[in-house]
């Protein structure tokens, strides 16, 4: 059963969330990144590489936001990167190098990124009555697991929209 969480990780993290930021971070620059595209190189790039030893492997959300928070501003950051982490792989002793970086660094740089995807402008941005449905997602996601919190999430932001259109009909447009 651990499929429905990691599709549900997959789709809202390394699909939809990752078009989001990149759109947000690059405007009009980001044309091409959509969820369709991040959707089929993902599957490609999982149905070619996992036969041949790779991990199953995704875009990322924490990636983009990490990479933005540290300076990287266009496509060839992760280029470079990916072309600096190879060449240490293929030294001899490369890799032990790669495994001596301390988990704690490893956390730090993880803690960049989730606070720097969690305080985002979109946040800041929100309708009240988001705000809602972003605790209770959030909430669920973390207590739980991240199928049961997109569940949660689809199913709050259903009420949401519900009581909003009621709202606006008996009351006329208001910035709910």
């Amino acid at each position: 059963m651990l499929v429905f969480p990691q599709l549900a990780l997959t789709i809202t993290n390394a699909i939809v969330l990752t078009a989001l930021v990149v759109g947000d971070y690059f405007g009009e620059q980001s044309h091409r990144v959509s969820p369709a595209r991040l959707s089929v190189t993902t599957g490609l790039a999982n149905l070619f590489l996992v036969p041949l030893g790779a991990l199953p492997m995704c875009h990322g959300a924490g990636g983009v936001a990490a990479h933005h928070r540290f300076g990287a501003r266009t496509g060839m950051a992760p280029v470079l990167l990916g072309t600096a982490l190879l060449m240490v792989a293929f030294l001899p002793g490369g890799l032990s190098f790669i495994a001596a970086i301390p988990v704690a660094g490893l956390g730090a740089l993880l803690l960049v990124a989730a606070v720097e995807l969690a305080m985002s402008r979109r946040l800041w941005a929100a309708k009240p009555s988001c705000w809602p449905v972003i605790a209770i997602t959030a909430l669920v996601t973390v207590w739980a697991d991240p199928f049961v919190g997109l569940l949660a999430g689809v199913v709050s932001e259903s009420v949401r929209a519900v009581w909003v259109r009621g709202k606006m009909e008996s009351e006329g447009p208001t910035d709910v």
